[in-house]
């Protein structure tokens, strides 16, 4: 029960109240009535409620002498009658335990608006960036088409087996070993390690940085049909639009490989495409940490590229890994690829390959 003196500062009004509650002899509640009430209270709220007649919130019985002692009802008619009279059962336990007034909680579509305009707000923020884009369509990329496998390990790169058919291959190689036909013949060469290859379109000059038109050797119609081809494959390459390809020929038997090396990333574009022909191989590919300080050397990943697979480099594994073929992973004797790029002088000079 409340001490006399925390009576008085709640005022005679209220005291005259609580002891018409409490009284059996001043019109209050007998002891019979009582329980009458408790039943019938229970019969109409489905639990034993009743509303105090200090506060007039709806309290359990059986806690409403600790509610009465806890001067939760004092801060209640202060605050006015107003916050007492919509609560709910749950919210009335929470009184009678004395904790807070129960926060007042979202519905859904109010959370969903919310999260939707705060990513909203960080997409806003984000600068816009090449890379971020080439990412995007790579992720777009990866449910295009059954035969396009995307590698786990490396973030940019697919693979689209049995590209072409065994007969296009047959009249690829036809195309590629008549020089009458191609308008060229493999020739020996040692840039990025010791191989056979040719060339068509654009003439990209790694030193000065630029890139000029080559009237004298255009892009074949045999090669032309093929980037059609690729851009009708894969989502990723659809705004694809080759201007230079070479065609690489290994041979096993004589040491043939590849050095690791990345593609110029300013001269080619964030697209590189090559088709395997006559042989499979692994390509390994090793991030490139040139000018790092203090790192340890990072984990080579092998891709199994099977002949007349296609392979398609975009984003993080074109520009942030180096690519290469040891001799030992020529899977046959002879294997011929070729690559596609669409290459173009870059907007902001560079210095050029060997200066200081």
């Amino acid at each position: 029960m409340p001490s006399a003196k925390s009576a008085s500062r709640r005022g005679d009004k209220t005291q005259v109240r609580l002891d018409g509650f409490l009284s059996p002899n001043s019109g209050g509640v007998s002891r019979g009535s009582f329980r009458h009430l408790q039943n019938k209270r229970k019969q109409k709220l489905g639990s034993a409620f009743a509303p105090c007649p200090v506060c007039g919130l709806q309290v359990s019985l059986r806690l409403m002498n600790d509610h009465l002692d806890s001067g939760g009802c004092a801060q209640s008619v202060s605050i006015g009658d107003k916050q007492a009279t919509d609560l709910t059962q749950e919210e009335s336990t929470e009184q009678t335990k004395g904790l807070d007034p129960p926060r007042q909680i979202p519905d859904v579509e109010t959370m969903t608006k919310s999260n939707t305009e705060h990513e909203t707000a960080e997409k806003a923020t984000e600068p816009p960036s090449a890379l971020r884009a080439l990412m995007e369509d790579a992720k777009k990329a990866c449910t295009a088409s059954d035969a396009t496998q995307k590698h786990g390990a490396l973030p940019g790169l697919f693979v689209v087996e049995d590209f072409i058919t065994v007969e296009e291959e047959t009249e690829l190689m036809a195309f590629l070993d008549e020089p009458r036909r191609c308008a060229r013949e493999w020739r020996s060469s040692t840039f990025n390690g010791e191989h056979a290859g040719m060339k068509w379109g654009v003439v990209c000059d790694l030193k000065r940085r630029v890139v000029t038109n080559c009237p004298t050797n255009p892009m074949p119609i045999e090669l032309r049909t093929l980037g059609e081809k690729i851009r009708a494959t894969h989502s990723a390459v659809t705004d694809f639009h080759p201007n230079e390809a070479n065609a690489i020929c290994y041979r096993r038997r004589v040491g043939h490989h590849l050095n690791p090396h990345c593609d110029d990333r300013q001269l080619s574009s964030g697209i590189l495409v090559n088709l395997s022909l006559l042989g499979d191989c692994l390509m390994s590919y090793t991030k490139d940490v040139s000018g790092t300080i203090n790192i340890s050397k990072p984990k080579t990943v092998d891709v199994f590229l099977p002949r007349r697979s296609l392979q398609i480099q975009t984003g993080t594994v074109r520009y942030e890994y180096r690519h290469a073929i040891a001799n030992e992973n020529l899977r046959h004797d002879r294997r011929v690829s070729i690559t596609f790029r669409e290459s173009k002088t870059p907007t902001t000079k560079t210095r050029a390959r060997g200066s200081n």
